[in-house]
């Protein structure tokens, strides 16, 4: 017992520690919301939202037309060290769950696609609609069941996802999965 005391005390100090660090380096202020969101900058964020930045705001220049929610999730292009906190942050100033590109690809979409379920839990906590198409017709479910993220499907299969939704190419979610090479994925969501 005493271990797991010790572990969760070294590690909280480390923790701290991270913290502190990131908190107190020189930073520079962002030029904008997305930059922050971006580079992970919490504090910068939090300073452009409190003067004002709208969390939604399109920025041209920046990938998903520069949605600070979808740049705070997305972990292909954006280096985010220590960014803990910053999707609550703009959760907390206002940003729409059901923020979307002018495609219509929302971030529940990105999550799904990355199988972030952690993410995906606030989101539609948030009121995110896991039913929603974009332009080609694609829900959440299918991003996840192409994707091959069993854990991420059942969650959302089990938050009311229709699995029977085709897409523009007349293909389901199972379909998805089975031309991607997830077989038995597809027989989960087709039961």
């Amino acid at each position: 017992m005493w271990k797991a005391v010790l572990k969760g005390c070294a590690m909280i100090v480390v923790m701290a520690a991270m913290v502190f660090s990131y908190f107190t380096r020189p930073w520079h202020y962002p030029s904008s919301l997305p930059e922050a969101a971006c580079t992970g900058n919490i504090v910068g964020a939090f300073r452009r939202l409190r003067n004002g930045d709208s969390p939604d705001v399109t920025v041209p220049g920046w990938p998903y037309e520069g949605k600070a929610m979808f740049l705070a999730i997305d972990n292909t292009g954006c280096p985010k060290p220590m960014a803990f906190g910053l999707v609550e942050l703009l959760h907390f100033y206002n940003s729409n769950a059901q923020v979307a590109t002018s495609a219509g690809y929302t971030v529940l979409m990105l999550a799904a696609s990355e199988g972030n379920e952690a993410v995906a839990r606030k989101l539609i906590r948030w009121g995110a609609r896991v039913d929603d198409q974009d332009s080609s017709g694609r829900t959440a479910l299918m991003y996840a069941a192409e994707s091959g993220h069993e854990n991420f499907v059942r969650f959302l299969l089990g938050s009311g996802a229709d699995s029977r939704i085709k897409n523009r190419e007349n293909m389901t979610a199972s379909d998805l999965a089975r031309v991607s090479g997830h077989e038995e994925l597809a027989r989960q969501i087709d039961n």
